[in-house]
């Protein structure tokens, strides 16, 4: 029952159309002008050529923002490092008074046990001075050469 009512309207949609199609015509006037007039020539472009020119473009960005960013970075990197010096110079500096005062002092320690003693003859504590002198002048130069390098390091720097 059902394949009969379906029949018709099956026939229907398996028709061509006719109303919707329609023909190309053009007018013999239309079709000389339109074979009269040239086309205008065209350069080509190249894809060769543009391609080159991406690519340098792109090349040279690139190349300008990876100069940026390394000159920024070493820019950061030397002022932390310049820190770092001018800190470790005033350390230096300091540790270098103290230095020169704990001579001073045991030198002062030494002459006052020689005028206690009376006598220049007290080999023992003699000794003893002798050896913590000797200890703090090879500090003392071991500081001035420290501060040396510094210099010197500064002076290459500038």
């Amino acid at each position: 029952m059902a394949s009969r009512i379906l029949s018709p309207a099956s026939r229907m949609l398996r028709a061509p159309v006719m109303g919707a199609t329609r023909g190309f015509s053009m007018s013999a006037r239309k079709a000389a002008q339109i074979t009269e007039t040239p086309l205008p020539v065209r350069k080509p472009v190249g894809a060769f050529r543009g391609g080159l020119t991406g690519f340098l473009l792109g090349s040279t960005l690139a190349g300008a923002g990876v100069y940026y960013y390394i000159l920024e970075e070493y820019k950061v990197s030397n002022e932390l490092l310049t820190e770092d010096i001018y800190v470790s110079f005033i350390y230096l500096g300091s540790l270098l008074f103290y230095l020169e005062g704990m001579m001073l002092r045991a030198k002062r320690e030494r002459e006052d046990l020689m005028i206690r003693s009376g006598l220049y003859e007290n080999k023992a504590n003699q000794g003893t001075l002798q050896s913590l002198q000797n200890s703090v002048q090879r500090v003392h130069t071991y500081v001035q050469s420290l501060e040396e390098k510094l210099a010197d390091l500064e002076k290459k720097k500038k």
